[in-house]
């Protein structure tokens, strides 16, 4: 008799923390669809298929990057990548405010990355600035990624920052990466 309320009581309350979990959990049809958008084995940025979703979907994009807690990493860099599609000023303050934070290099090069693509036509000087700090960044890649957007840039001041860099980097193969030399 014991064991059979020992068992009843632990079923409760495992259906009791399974209710609590998906109540506290639970996501509305469009965070759903943006989900969804960021699965996939062999996931590629569908940009036709995000520009389908709602004007807010933004918002979804960096609820889920600032969700580190519930959220898969990798739902966290799709999500950075995809949110270069929406070239607004609410994003580039979202990316400005990220790339000040002590996130990991590899979150901060994807931030960048999609931070170059979506804003280096619309705010050039921002974008020049912010790579130029990441110059300095002890982390080779990053630096690699902020040299990069300064050469597609091609602009007087990110050619500048980009020659004064590559006179101070001495490992060849950062050179190689960036496509110099």
């Amino acid at each position: 008799m014991k064991t059979k309320l020992r068992m009843i009581l632990n079923l409760l309350l495992l259906s009791l923390g399974m209710m609590t979990h998906f109540a506290c959990t639970s996501n509305t049809p469009h965070q759903e669809r943006v989900r969804a958008l960021l699965e996939g084995y062999e996931w590629k940025l569908e940009a036709k298929r995000f520009q389908q979703l709602p004007e807010n979907t933004d918002l979804e994009l960096m609820a889920i990057i600032k969700d580190s807690k519930s959220q898969p990493a990798y739902y966290q860099f799709r999500a950075l990548t995809a949110l270069r599609l929406y070239p607004n000023t609410r994003v580039a303050h979202f990316f400005e405010q990220y790339l000040k934070q002590n996130e990991p290099p590899t979150r901060l090069r994807r931030a960048l990355e999609s931070y170059g693509i979506a804003f280096s036509s619309n705010f050039p000087e921002q974008v020049e600035r912010i790579s130029g700090n990441f110059l300095k960044h002890p982390d080779a890649h990053l630096r690699i990624a902020a040299a990069r957007i300064l050469k597609k840039m091609n602009r007087q001041t990110s050619r500048q920052l980009l020659e004064q860099y590559l006179t101070q980097e001495t490992e060849k193969w950062i050179h190689q990466a960036i496509g110099e030399k």
